[in-house]
């Protein structure tokens, strides 16, 4: 997009993710500087920041993301975060219940058609398993 220099420091100007960002770099000529500002762009539209193995270019895309306040990628030194393990497992119970509490759902008009028609849970639970255990034996499904 644009480099300037202001007090004998390069400022790279760039639109990565739609907003205009401007960002200091220890650049010593213009010609690093633009360097500089294509190498994060690319980065920024790939979202392959492993391609940003210029130190300078590394060291300004590391402090654009700090200044905006951004999570850093893991390319760039930022934290993986790992997946949780649940605490409890997820039955049909339990996931018709969450279902039912899902903000869209909580507010539809025609929630009834979400319950399950049975009354007694157990006799679903039980059939449904007799169903699937039905399956290879070639009889018909009822």
């Amino acid at each position: 997009m644009a480099v300037k220099e202001r007090k004998g420091t390069f400022y790279v100007y760039i639109r990565p993710f739609g907003e205009q960002i401007g960002v200091k770099t220890d650049a010593r000529t213009k010609t690093e500087a633009k360097f500089v500002e294509t190498v994060i762009l690319r980065a920024c539209r790939t979202g392959n920041y492993a391609l940003v193995s210029d130190p300078l270019a590394r060291e300004t895309c590391i402090r654009m993301f700090i200044n905006k306040s951004w999570q850093l990628p893991p390319a760039l030194g930022g934290i993986v975060e790992q997946r949780k393990e649940p605490n409890e497992e997820l039955t049909l119970l339990r996931a018709e219940k969450l279902f039912l509490q899902y903000p869209t759902i909580r507010g539809c008009k025609s929630i009834p058609k979400y319950v399950s028609v049975q009354g007694d849970q157990a006799a679903f639970l039980s059939s449904f398993s007799s169903v699937c255990s039905n399956e290879g034996a070639g009889s018909p499904l009822r």
